[in-house]
């Protein structure tokens, strides 16, 4: 019979692969889904450039509906043996409320069963929601001692490695999942001829599908080795956190995204507020980091023949006027062009210039995302309470708009999402969801905040504690610009438990006194 501490250390290690498994998974599974989506036909534009298949979404969620299962499970039998004891966690119960919200608004959606499972090329329903609440809960209770969060650190680290890895390759013009001796693997015998990825040069994306959601991964995994580079004065440690830095940096710059970009500048910031507080890490060690990103940044610009920089200061191209944005965004002024597979960009070109000769700049802040998010908000503002139920984003955005050629620069093209965290829970399941996510965030901040306070009054640092947060912060930075998915979420859901773990040890222990030999063992260091 397994003692409860071996028991609870094969739930770290399950809840481990999840951070290992789902953000490298790419497996061609067939769909068949053929939907009208506000009078477009999915068939027409989406089938013909992707078939009908899936390959970075399905089989994430599925890996996730395995290890979920097993790790409640296995979590149940425990809490049934009274070798863990449920606690009244004010923080737990409102992600509870939280979900139960979730649920509701998907029940009384007009598309329910694909508010239950998920959108195509998505596929992240209220059913992977309630799996990402359960591991959360596990976690916060099995993650028990500062080496289980060291080992979910290196599970995290693993699985973004081969990710980085993978990006890098495809920005200098290979795509290892190409590969024939991938082929039967990721693609399987009956898909082996129609799921081709592509091959490009200058750009990324990853086992995550979209260059977006490379970018928002990096910016969270970044801090795992950061943390560690800055805060040792072993060789062997900066020997190895350095060039996984470095190389994390790379992949994200390769997706030439600057949502992860934002995100990993916040996380300096913060790190730099920090270091004025006390000092635990050398500036030396920070100004030799930032040269070399730089230097990486640079090399990669002049190899992309100058696109990198051109990519990340577009958002600043274009002016915005908020108050303009807001002109002619009611659903009676909106003038609606019924396309046909035949529809030329001229004809959207001449109808906008005829019915709105007044573009607005907010329109193509962001990639478009200025657009999207004007009209994200309308559809917020029709169903405030319960929204239109997770997933169904896409069956609702008026795609028709003759403004989504001003913002996108083409018309046939299907908004799915919003690209915006917070608007993709506030569409999905309205203000009061929104704002329980909002205020739960807040919540743990503020407690962490009060504990950093305590560090700093007796000089100590936790590692554990400043890693946690700041791959927290880098997940709501990058969700200003990013939806939620699959093979980066589930490293925030994760990490929260572990920040909840550690402030549940961090009240028994309010400071850590460890000695320097166990800092890497224990993943704390105090000087």
């Amino acid at each position: 019979m397994l003692s409860r501490v071996s028991s609870q250390n094969i739930i770290v290690g399950l809840v481990g692969l999840c951070l290992f498994l789902i953000p490298i998974a790419v497996r061609v599974i067939p769909v068949h889904q053929d939907t009208l989506i506000g009078g477009w036909m999915w068939t027409m534009w989406q089938s013909k450039l992707y078939g009908d298949f899936d390959g970075f979404f399905l089989i994430k969620s599925y890996i996730l509906y395995l290890l979920g299962m097993a790790i409640t499970l296995l979590f149940l039998l425990l809490v049934r043996k009274k070798a863990i004891q449920i606690e009244n966690d004010v923080i737990l119960n409102a992600m509870y409320v939280f979900g139960i919200w979730i649920v509701i608004s998907a029940y009384l959606s007009d598309f329910p069963a694909e508010s239950f499972l998920g959108y195509r090329d998505r596929y992240e329903g209220v059913f992977v929601i309630i799996m990402y609440i359960l591991v959360l809960t596990v976690t916060r209770y099995v993650v028990a001692s500062p080496k289980n969060v060291y080992w979910l650190l290196v599970f995290a680290t693993s699985g973004a490695i081969i990710v980085a890895v993978i990006s890098l390759c495809q920005f200098y013009g290979y795509n290892p999942l190409q590969a024939s001796s991938l082929g039967l693997l990721i693609k399987g015998a009956d898909y082996k001829e129609i799921a081709n990825f592509g091959n490009f040069t200058h750009s990324a994306y990853g086992t995550l599908y979209n260059p977006n959601y490379l970018s928002g991964y990096m910016s969270i995994v970044f801090f795992i080795p950061f943390v560690f580079y800055l805060n040792t004065s072993n060789k062997w440690i900066i020997g190895i956190s350095l060039p996984i830095l470095l190389l994390f940096w790379a992949s994200l710059i390769s997706s030439k995204s600057s949502s992860g970009t934002m995100a990993v500048g916040v996380g300096i910031l913060i790190v730099v507020a920090l270091r004025m507080l006390w000092k635990w890490y050398s500036w030396r060690k920070l100004a030799i980091l930032l040269i070399l990103m730089i230097v990486i940044v640079v090399g990669m610009d002049v190899y992309a023949n100058g696109g990198m920089f051109n990519e990340f200061t577009s958002i600043f191209h274009y002016g915005v006027n908020v108050f303009q944005a807001l002109i002619n965004n009611t659903p009676e002024e909106r003038v609606s062009f019924p396309s046909t597979e035949t529809s030329s960009d001229i004809e959207y070109w001449n109808l906008l210039q005829k019915y709105y000769p007044h573009e607005s700049p907010l329109d193509r802040l962001g990639s478009g995302r200025g657009f999207i998010w004007r009209n994200s908000l309308e559809m917020v503002y029709q169903k405030p309470i319960f929204g239109y139920g997770m997933e169904t984003f896409a069956h609702h955005f008026p795609q028709g708009d003759l403004r989504k050629f001003n913002g996108l620069g083409q018309m046939k093209i299907i908004v799915d999402k919003p690209h915006n965290l917070y608007l993709q829970i506030a569409v999905g399941a309205g203000i009061p969801a929104l704002l329980i996510f909002i205020i739960i965030n807040l919540c743990v901040l503020l407690l962490i905040i009060k504990k950093i306070y305590e560090d700093y009054l007796h000089q100590k640092i936790d590692t554990l504690l400043i890693t946690a947060t700041l791959m927290i912060v880098a997940y709501l930075v990058q969700g200003v610009f990013n939806d939620s998915t699959i093979g980066v979420s589930i490293l925030y859901w994760i990490f929260l438990g572990v920040l909840l773990a550690v402030l549940r040890w961090r009240e028994a222990n309010p400071v850590f006194t460890l000695d320097e030999n166990d800092r890497l063992e224990e993943g704390c260091h105090g000087e």
